[in-house]
């Protein structure tokens, strides 16, 4: 089992996801005021899909979009944003597909 897992993290970190991941996760790394707010952003962004449930989520989610629209907007938080989750639904997919082959309930 352990040499299959290591299988599958060395090909993850081979596809195009995580080597863009990776790539723009050093080019904000260079601007620590800007790693900051994005780490910032990031975490509010979790815990508001995490911590609240229906029309207040809504809401919520709402409010914060409009109140990060323009950092959204600048071209390194918007190429992290975008690789970061690219990488999630890939890592999502492969867990999905584990758990569908198992007939995990």
């Amino acid at each position: 089992m352990k040499d299959a897992l290591d299988q599958l993290i060395v090909q993850i970190k081979n596809s195009e996801e995580y080597t863009r991941y990776s790539r723009e996760k050093e080019r904000v790394k260079q601007h620590p005021w800007l790693k900051s707010r994005l780490d910032e952003f990031r975490r509010i962004n979790f815990e508001l899909q995490n911590t609240i449930d229906g029309e207040e989520q809504f809401d919520k989610l709402q409010e914060f979009e409009l109140e990060y629209e323009e950092f959204q907007r600048d071209p390194l938080v918007s190429a992290f944003l975008d690789a970061e989750n690219d990488l999630c639904r890939m890592i999502q997919n492969i867990n999905f597909e584990i758990v569908d082959a198992l007939d995990f309930e």
